[in-house]
């Protein structure tokens, strides 16, 4: 049943966006199946992603201004 689930949801995905100009999407999206049949065969419900973000500056000596903006400084997936 998850399988037919996967293949309808692939298949809506492809008519909705077109294979054909979006490349790798048949594989992005049976990679996505697969790794959420997994993750239910495990018991786990879903996937929790964190991104830990710093704002800082750099000083850029060249031009003579500060650049500020957001760093990633962890990023971790884990299930639930």
């Amino acid at each position: 049943m998850k399988k037919k689930a996967v293949n309808a949801a692939a298949e809506a995905i492809a008519k909705k966006f077109g294979s054909k100009f979006i490349p790798g999407l048949g594989v992005a999206s049976t990679i996505l199946g697969l790794v959420s049949w997994g993750n239910g065969q495990f018991g786990n419900n879903g996937f929790k992603f964190s991104i830990g973000l710093e704002y800082s500056s750099v000083y850029i000596h060249k031009e003579g201004h500060d650049m500020y903006g957001w760093d990633i400084t962890s990023a971790r997936v884990s299930t639930y």
